[in-house]
């Protein structure tokens, strides 16, 4: 694409943006002029400690604060694969966390949630977060939370988006980061014929992503709002169905696919995430019960974001094999993954490989795109999900 029709595409997401919010009823606004409390929010201390935090009223601008714990929002309605646009300001000396946390129907947070970093900021700071509501999410909730130093909050508004103006956000993270040069693999199209047809001919595309959080951050990077300037007919459906800490070991057992992969009805399954435990096995499982009962297309990601020699030193720690077996294990996994996905004739995107030389490569720091040791901020979701949506694109050809 042309840098002309970049920066038009760009004005048009702008101007379907400001057009959805203008006439749209918010969800919450708030400018922090009466009591928090008395509005619905409430005040959550960490790990059964003492909330630390105040409203403070009377001050330009009135504003919320926290040092331990966080702030929730009222409980807010949603719909089930709606994209929503949170804006807020904020200042705070070290990171702090924003998150949305979704709600089933019977009030209790599901797995699939969202979440981003707070950078740095002495001054208060404007900051827009857009997600997608979980399929089987009934409300959310917006939750601001301190680390290590307070976080201070000011005018929050929420908005339901749309994928235009969606796109138009993840473009202006991007924007943000080091150029990507990215050029996707050439092999994955014979693996995914139906999932290349369908965004082609316009048709509807249901895609689950499976894993752990990394899997979910990858979901939230919201990568398939990125396929609408080149696909606009064909309707995508991104399901984050994950479990923080949880791979295909675990999945693979008790009939796990059929509430995690098999209610939602994928017409393409991707298996992510860093949790697999070096045990490609336990993935090739996964594959095959989906595939007694069902028939999507499916890929498997590499790994990708938790710096590796993190992932290994875990792995030999805590996976109670002696240190040879765990780390033959490690040597020997990218080359069975590989096998194993040949045999069962299922694609397999390496997205480490372009990911570590992304990094490598970058002029700014490792943590410009972490909102911790493990996961990544919507700076490093973006370009996660920039390969992801890349790869689809080359994929439908």
């Amino acid at each position: 694409m042309s840098l002309w029709s970049i920066v038009l595409l760009g004005a048009c997401f702008c101007v379907a943006a400001q057009q959805a919010h203008a006439g749209a009823k918010p969800l919450l606004e708030t400018d922090f002029t009466s009591d928090p409390l008395q509005d619905g929010w409430t005040q959550v201390g960490p790990g059964g400690h003492a909330f630390a935090g105040r409203w403070v009223a009377g001050e330009s601008p009135d504003h919320i604060t926290v040092s331990q714990g966080w702030w929730e929002s009222p409980s807010l309605p949603v719909k089930p694969f709606a994209y929503y646009d949170l804006k807020f300001r904020f200042k705070t000396s070290e990171k702090g966390y924003v998150a949305a946390i979704f709600l089933d129907s019977e009030g209790k947070a599901l797995q699939s949630d969202t979440y981003d970093s707070l950078y740095p900021a002495p001054d208060w700071q404007d900051q827009e977060l857009c997600f997608r509501a979980y399929p089987l999410a009934v409300k959310v909730q917006i939750r601001f939370q301190a680390i290590t130093t307070p976080v201070d909050v000011a005018r929050v508004s929420l908005h339901q988006g749309d994928t235009i103006g969606t796109a138009r956000w993840a473009e202006s993270v991007m924007a943000a980061d080091p150029p990507l040069h990215y050029t996707p693999p050439t092999d994955l199209a014979a693996q995914l014929p139906r999932t290349a047809a369908a965004l082609r001919h316009g048709r509807s595309l249901r895609i689950v992503l499976l894993g752990d959080s990394i899997a979910n951050d990858t979901g939230c990077s919201l990568f398939e709002t990125l396929l609408h300037h080149r696909f606009p007919h064909c309707r995508v459906e991104v399901v984050n169905s994950t479990r923080g800490g949880t791979s295909c070991i675990w999945y693979q057992h008790e009939n796990r696919v059929e509430s995690y992969v098999l209610q939602f009805h994928p017409d393409l399954l991707i298996i992510a995430g860093i949790s697999h435990g070096y045990d490609s096995e336990a993935i090739r499982s996964v594959i095959r019960q989906v595939r007694a009962i069902s028939n999507p297309e499916i890929m498997v990601l590499s790994d990708v974001i938790t710096p590796q020699t993190l992932m290994e030193s875990s792995f030999v720690r805590d996976s109670h094999l002696p240190e040879a077996e765990a780390l033959e294990r490690i040597r020997s996994y990218p080359e069975g993954l590989a096998q194993m996905t040949r045999e069962e004739k299922v694609a397999l995107l390496d997205i480490r490989t372009p990911w570590n030389a992304y990094i490598q490569s970058s002029p700014q720091p490792q943590d410009w795109f972490m909102r911790d040791a493990i996961h990544a901020s919507s700076r490093g979701k973006q370009v996660v999900g920039h390969m992801l949506a890349m790869a689809l694109e080359k994929v439908a050809g």
